[in-house]
C-alpha cells in the first residue's frame, strides 16, 4: 500500500528558500539535482530547455558556477497552491551575480528581475518535494545591468 503524501504551503515556501540558498552558495550538483525530479524534468530557462539530470548538471557546472559569483536570488512575491502531493507554484526574484567572460579584464554586475512558475510535487517514495517544471517565463534586466 503507497502512503498518501500531502505537501503543506509552509514546506513548499521552506524548499523553495532552500532551492535559492543552495544556488548562491554553489552547492554541490548532485545536492540540486536530488531536488529534481528523475523523469519528466521541464526546466525552460532563458537560453536552455533542460528535460534531464545530465542536461541540469552539464548546465550547471559549465554555465552557472564557472561564470557567475557573488550570487543572490531573492524572492520579493511567492504564491503558492497546493493540492495533495501537488503544488503550483508562482515567483518573482531579483537575481544579482557578477559574471566574468574570459578573457575580459574585469566582471561584470548582472541583476535581472524575473517571473517563474514551478510545479513542485512530493513523490510517496521519498517524501520530498521536487521540482518537476520550472518555467522563466519573464526576465528583465534591472537599470544598471549587464545584458546576458
Amino acid at each position: 500500500m503507497t502512503e498518501t503524501v500531502t505537501l503543506t504551503r509552509e514546506q513548499v515556501t521552506r524548499f523553495v528558500t532552500d532551492w535559492y540558498a543552495a544556488l548562491d552558495e554553489h552547492a554541490p550538483t548532485e545536492h540540486l539535482v536530488a531536488m529534481l525530479a528523475d523523469d519528466g524534468l521541464d526546466m525552460q530557462m532563458p537560453e536552455i530547455t533542460l528535460r534531464s539530470h545530465d542536461d541540469f548538471r552539464t548546465w550547471y557546472e559549465t554555465t552557472i558556477i564557472n561564470r557567475y559569483f557573488d550570487e543572490t536570488e531573492e524572492v520579493q512575491s511567492l504564491d503558492v497552491t497546493v493540492d495533495g502531493a501537488r503544488a503550483d507554484v508562482r515567483m518573482v526574484t531579483r537575481w544579482r551575480a557578477r559574471r566574468w567572460n574570459p578573457p575580459a579584464p574585469r566582471s561584470e554586475q548582472v541583476d535581472y528581475t524575473s517571473t517563474k512558475s514551478w510545479v513542485v510535487e512530493c513523490p510517496p517514495e521519498t517524501g520530498s518535494p521536487i521540482i518537476s517544471r520550472y518555467v522563466v517565463e519573464g526576465f528583465v534586466p534591472n537599470e544598471g545591468s549587464a545584458v546576458l
